[in-house]
């Protein structure tokens, strides 16, 4: 499932990992540029390229961001989701609520 999300001022389609096949693939799913994870813990298995790892609380706040590299692992304790985005994009600062602009249109 897709949905809109304003980042850092820019809105983004994110794709939502509803199963253990998307949450294995993240950012390495065919077509998705976003991704966002439940869970504490995310790894880097398989990328080729550095991405952000953006640690978010229940109550929709960042509570970290750090860079994914290639084959790493991170661990961001008190974030009950993981969005991961390219490292081109423009990260949200800490304490920076995100916003759900919308559910994608299909297609």
């Amino acid at each position: 499932m897709s949905v809109w999300f304003e980042l850092a001022g820019t809105t983004r389609r994110v794709e939502v990992a509803a199963s253990f096949v998307d949450r294995l693939l993240g950012v390495l799913a065919p077509g998705v540029e976003a991704v966002l994870l439940p869970g504490r813990s995310v790894h880097g298995f398989g990328l080729t390229r550095s991405v952000w790892a953006i640690g978010i609380d229940r109550s929709g706040s960042v509570t970290e961001v750090r860079r994914l590299r290639p084959f790493g692992l991170l661990v961001l304790p008190g974030c009950r989701w993981i969005l991961e985005i390219p490292i081109e994009w423009k990260p949200p600062r800490l304490g920076e609520r995100l916003r759900q602009v919308g559910p994608c249109p299909v297609g």
